[in-house]
């Protein structure tokens, strides 16, 4: 059976409709690492159970590829690795262990609903997306198929500081009151890339910004190109139009970049 992929926050997945199509494929972007300068590997679990050869739809599966930082910082990198686990593991007490609760999950699902003709998964894959000697970018592709019309899946962004370990949130990098102007930044390149010409409201391609007013997602990354941001799917929009995306350049931040921050240096 091909392998289902899954997306790991269980209380967004338990909400999931429960319906009978297969789950779909979905093409992950790849990223690769620009300039290595913390070492680290990927480190993987996985778990399955139920009959898995062949087409068989009884097939319960839990992936995880997760990042674990190696550098010579010990502080810094072990409180890396200590958010990293957070992120994935959720409440349970470990990464395996959250494992184990899903595998438990969908076996009781079969038990209630032995009849439905779908397998039951969950994959979580980190990716290295920026890497320098002070700022570390990692991705988290989520995917999960839990019984309903389709799956669940997203992407979440972590930017720690090298140096302490500590995640850097958009305060630490721009300026106080940075969020209108960064808003009058963003809404031109979005418009650009998903509205087509001669469109002036989201919700004739389908957004649902609130009162049609433009937001910016919180869920950025850190990129050597500029300030990725990435909305996933019902943040904005219905899952039937996947994610979306866009990236700031630099240049277009050069009034909003905080004096002697992280970003000073891109």
């Amino acid at each position: 059976m091909k392998n289902i992929y899954l997306f790991f926050l269980f209380v967004i997945l338990l909400s999931a409709c429960q319906e009978t199509n297969q789950p779909k494929d979905i093409t992950k972007q790849n990223n690769i690492p620009k300039i290595d300068t913390i070492s680290y590997e990927l480190k993987n679990i996985s778990k399955e159970s139920g009959d898995c050869e062949g087409e068989t739809v009884k097939c319960i599966t839990a992936v995880v590829q997760y990042i674990a930082v190696k550098g010579n910082q010990p502080i810094a990198h072990q409180a890396i690795n200590t958010n990293i686990e957070k992120a994935t593991k959720g409440n349970a007490s470990t990464i395996e262990a959250s494992l184990d609760s899903f595998m438990i999950e969908a076996r009781n699902f079969f038990e209630e609903f032995p009849d439905v003709p779908a397998g039951y998964g969950l994959e979580i894959e980190q990716s290295v997306l920026l890497n320098t000697p002070t700022v570390l970018t990692i991705e988290a592709f989520h995917y999960a198929f839990t019984g309903g019309a389709h799956g669940n899946y997203g992407t979440v962004y972590y930017n720690f500081d090298a140096t302490t370990g500590q995640l850097i949130h958009l305060e630490d990098i721009l300026v106080t009151g940075y969020e209108a102007p960064l808003k009058v930044i963003a809404e031109p390149i979005f418009k650009k890339n998903y509205l087509e010409a001669g469109m002036t409201n989201y919700s004739e391609v389908g957004f649902y910004f609130e009162n049609d007013v433009f937001k910016l997602t919180k869920n950025f990354a850190m990129t050597k190109e500029g300030l990725k941001f990435l909305y996933n799917p019902y943040e904005v929009a219905p899952y039937a139009l996947g994610q979306q995306e866009i990236i700031i350049p630099y240049t277009d931040l050069t009034e909003l970049i905080k004096p002697n921050s992280l970003l000073e240096q891109f």
